[in-house]
């Protein structure tokens, strides 16, 4: 193949510092600025996603994110995998890691902490929430009250307007005319707080 994708590992650590106003007409005040400056938002090729599971729990979460035209197929492989508790990382509710080239995801596994999501602010459908929502392309974390702020216990709301707002722009159009470039092929560890 004449093209070789390289591909890079990255943990999501958060700083404070001012964002930008805007990445190719997406509002970006709303997110926590990525310490390498860079706001990733990548998107799924199609609005029908995929998870390989079905359980109450993840039908509720999902239902959270069924904006701009998103829906969710359960028992259906392919897409984004529910891989289940684990207690490798005990610091963190759950994680996501996440596939994605150019601007299309291509897969995402889903952890949940097994020793963290029954207790304090974790929550099993809050972490599933805010988990699904790095699924489906949203690799930052906000500061305006939403589920996809880095700490939960910090949430007021599930999702903003300004957050749905997001994510109906990343899934406006066809995957690769989404309204700009949201960077580059990459492997991209996402971990939540």
């Amino acid at each position: 193949m004449a093209r070789i994708l390289s591909v890079i590992l990255l943990s999501l650590f958060l700083i404070s510092c001012s964002p930008a106003s805007t990445v190719s007409g997406v509002d970006v005040s709303i997110f926590v600025p990525p310490k390498d400056g860079q706001l990733n938002l990548v998107r799924w090729h199609s609005k029908t996603i995929r998870i390989n599971l079905d359980s109450a729990p993840l039908r509720e979460a999902a239902s959270h994110w069924e904006i701009g035209g998103i829906q969710f197929e359960f028992g259906k492989p392919g897409m984004i995998e529910y891989a289940g508790l684990s207690n490798i990382r005990p610091e963190v509710c759950g994680w996501t890691e996440v596939v994605y080239v150019g601007k299309t995801l291509r897969k995402a596994t889903i952890y949940l902490n097994a020793s963290r999501v029954t207790r304090d602010s974790c929550g099993v459908e809050r972490t599933l929430t805010h988990e699904i929502g790095h699924a489906i392309g949203i690799m930052e974390h906000t500061n305006d009250g939403s589920i996809m702020g880095a700490r939960l216990s910090d949430t007021k709301y599930i999702i903003t307007p300004a957050l749905a707002k997001v994510v109906s722009q990343m899934y406006s159009g066809q995957p690769e005319d989404n309204g700009g470039d949201y960077g580059p092929v990459r492997i991209k560890e996402v971990v939540s707080h």
